[in-house]
């Protein structure tokens, strides 16, 4: 929609960029320190996050330690996640629930 909008105007491709332009060629070391600013943000937030995926690979490994062994896996997953998907639609279906009660 919003494109739409935009392209429907004959003066949409016309935008002067002089002010910005004019504003950081003014301004060079507020420009410069914002930039370094925002660099010093990013490696914060890259380091924060790579310790946390860290963290989350450690769980992964914890987590996904049963599918290691097949069969107990099917025996204490599969079977309990099987039966609450059939518990689940046995519920939820209203012809059932209507033949029920008679």
């Amino acid at each position: 929609m919003y494109l739409l909008l935009f392209l429907s105007r004959p003066d949409a491709f016309d935008v002067k960029l002089g002010t910005i332009t004019s504003w950081i060629g003014d301004h060079l070391v507020i420009t410069l320190l914002l930039a370094a600013a925002a660099a010093a943000v990013m490696l914060i937030c890259v380091r924060l996050i790579k310790t946390r995926l860290r963290e989350q690979w450690a769980q992964l490994g914890q987590g996904a330690a049963i599918l290691r062994t097949p069969r107990r896996y099917l025996a204490r997953v599969v079977t309990f996640q099987a039966l609450s998907y059939t518990c689940r639609i046995g519920s939820t279906r209203p012809s059932w629930r209507r033949t029920a009660f008679r």
